[in-house]
Parts: C-alpha cells; sequence; structure tokens
C-alpha cells in the first residue's frame, strides 16, 4: 500500500460528496494520513472466506458488489462509481456480508480502519452528516429497486434501471467537466 502520494491525485475530491465541506487544506492533512491501495481490474480485493472490517473509499474506478451462489452464479447487487464509500463497518451500518467486491476498472482505494473512520470521519460534523446523507440515499435506490421488483414487469423494471444509470452517467459527467 502507498500513502498519502495518491490520495488528492486524479480525482479532485472536493467533488466527492463525502469531501465536499472541507478545505482543501483538511482533505491534504486527511491524505497524508490515509493508507492507498491500487488494485487492477478484474481483481476480486473483497471476498466472504476473507473478511475484515474496513471502510473503502473508492477515488478512482468502479467497483461491482455482487454475491455468488454455490452453483457459482453471480448476482450484482450494486456497481460503485469514483467518490463512493463502502465496506464492512457495523458502525456506520455498512456490510459486506457475504458480497464479494471487484474491481471493473483500474483502481484506487483508501483503506480505512475502525479507528481511522473514529478519528478522521464520525469526529468531523459535516463529515459525518455527509455519510448519514449518503447512507439514506442508498436506502431509498434500495428501497425503489425493491419496490420495482415487486411490482413491475421485466421491461418497466429495466426501463427504471437504465434511466437511473443514465442519471448517475449524467451526475458523474458534470461533476467531471465542473473539475476540469
Amino acid at each position: 500500500m502507498k500513502s498519502n502520494s495518491l490520495f488528492n491525485e486524479q480525482i479532485h475530491l472536493q467533488d466527492a460528496e463525502l469531501f465536499q465541506d472541507l478545505t482543501a487544506a483538511e482533505i491534504d492533512a486527511l491524505g497524508e494520513q490515509m493508507p492507498v491501495k491500487e488494485v487492477g481490474a478484474g481483481t476480486v480485493f473483497y471476498s466472504p472466506e476473507h473478511p475484515t472490517e474496513v471502510l473503502l473509499f473508492l477515488k478512482k474506478g468502479r467497483v461491482r458488489l455482487f454475491y455468488l451462489s454455490a452453483g457459482g452464479k453471480a448476482f450484482t447487487t450494486a456497481t460503485l462509481e469514483s467518490g463512493t464509500f463502502f465496506g464492512e463497518m457495523t458502525l456506520l451500518g455498512q456490510s459486506l456480508y457475504g458480497k464479494y467486491a471487484e474491481a471493473v476498472t483500474p483502481c484506487t482505494l483508501c483503506v480505512m480502519s475502525r479507528d481511522d473512520v473514529k478519528t478522521f470521519f464520525l469526529s468531523d460534523l459535516r463529515i459525518s452528516y455527509r455519510i448519514v446523507e449518503s447512507l439514506s440515499k442508498r436506502l431509498a435506490e434500495t428501497e425503489q429497486r425493491l419496490a420495482d421488483f415487486a411490482f413491475k414487469q421485466v421491461p418497466a423494471r429495466l426501463a427504471a434501471l437504465l434511466l437511473s444509470l443514465a442519471d448517475k452517467k449524467s451526475v458523474n459527467n458534470q461533476n467531471e467537466s465542473v473539475s476540469s
């Protein structure tokens, strides 16, 4: 794992929802203390066979979260984009229980222990607020997907999913053009 030098490169962390309320100096100070891990495309870097309590911040890249059946069939539950946090951190209500995490593209991840999260995130009300906001948004999206599954036919579910993905892509493209 590399430290600090990769933390604030390649993506402007001020544009990530989690850090948008911090100053550049605060982000740089945080970066000095966060370990960074590079993961190649196609690499499964988290599995139920080797669970660890870590919170991951996806600085760059795309990650797929999925379950694997006993027969080897994968069920993707989420595709995460740059600027997203996820992981096995019961302290924040985050759980990968039974899930795998795979880098869809080359990824840069900031890896945080429980102590890191307490020290750097939960002690700052601005970041704590953004964490709650992000978790609430994810819960609403999950509930909507569940309702779609229960009440809509396959073509309507597919249309809703495509619209949701297009909206996310549009927001990501806007963020990239603003930070360029």
